[in-house]
């Protein structure tokens, strides 16, 4: 039997399709949920000038995304695991792009608190579907290389789930500033709403929608993977040593 060297080892993983279709959409919607959320607050309390209900504003919308988990959980057994991200980013999308919508003073408290919701909803769907489709792809590289890589699998999700955030809030905060948005100013100029505007909605949406099409693109649907445990299943039997009777 061959040594299984770290070398072979990386090009099992970077030769798993399925596995980098979903580690790349996951980086995308990460940066762009990220870069929405980092500039929540600021959306909310310098540029609509609602900072003073931002609390309520996350206690609803975070009481609705808790809500929703079963939710989610119950889709994803019935229907389908890619299928229930999708819808979970598609709402996610619906929520960020209607904060583009809302303008100064004109804006009711009830629809951001819509639209906040809505995002988190999505948001905590995503995220809930993510480590059980990654556990399918992890049936998949069992059933195709013979050997389990489990632990690499998920360290390498865990280490985009610390960067995809981290860098996703640099890149809007970096976006909004070159534009010349300044939380302290009163009055901001075109130029300063089209960059908040960017970094907050506009780039993160189109970040969620590549990762949809990404996520679209993983051939690893209910029925695929109910035949790769089957076939697990089997192998693991007739691997397994016979018993012996005296």
């Amino acid at each position: 039997k061959s040594r299984k060297t770290p070398q072979l080892k990386l090009y099992m993983i970077a030769a798993n399709k399925p596995f980098l279709l979903f580690l790349l959409s996951f980086l995308l919607i990460g940066i762009g949920s990220g870069s929405w959320f980092t500039l929540l607050f600021i959306f909310i309390d310098s540029y609509l000038a609602m900072g003073s209900s931002f609390a309520f504003i996350s206690l609803v919308s975070m009481t609705s995304a808790l809500a929703f988990l079963g939710i989610w959980r119950n889709l994803a057994s019935i229907f389908d695991k890619q299928k229930t991200w999708i819808s979970s980013a598609v709402l996610l999308v619906f929520g960020v792009l209607g904060m583009s919508w809302l303008t100064p003073g004109t804006t009711s408290l009830w629809l951001l608190i819509l639209f906040v919701s809505l995002s988190h909803i999505g948001l905590i769907g995503v995220n809930l579907i993510a480590p059980s489709l990654l556990s399918d792809i992890v049936d998949y590289s069992k059933w195709r290389y013979c050997a389990d890589y489990s632990a690499t699998y998920f360290s390498l999700y865990t280490q985009v789930i610390k960067a995809n955030l981290a860098f996703g809030g640099a890149l809007g905060l970096a976006i909004s500033g070159m534009a010349g948005f300044k939380p302290s100013d009163i009055v901001f100029s075109d130029t300063a709403v089209l960059g908040l505007h960017v970094g907050f909605s506009w780039l993160p949406v189109v970040l969620i929608l590549l990762s949809v099409f990404l996520i679209y693109k993983v051939p690893i649907d209910k029925r695929q993977h109910q035949i790769i445990t089957r076939r697990l299943s089997i192998r693991e039997m007739r691997d397994r040593p016979l018993a012996i009777s005296e």
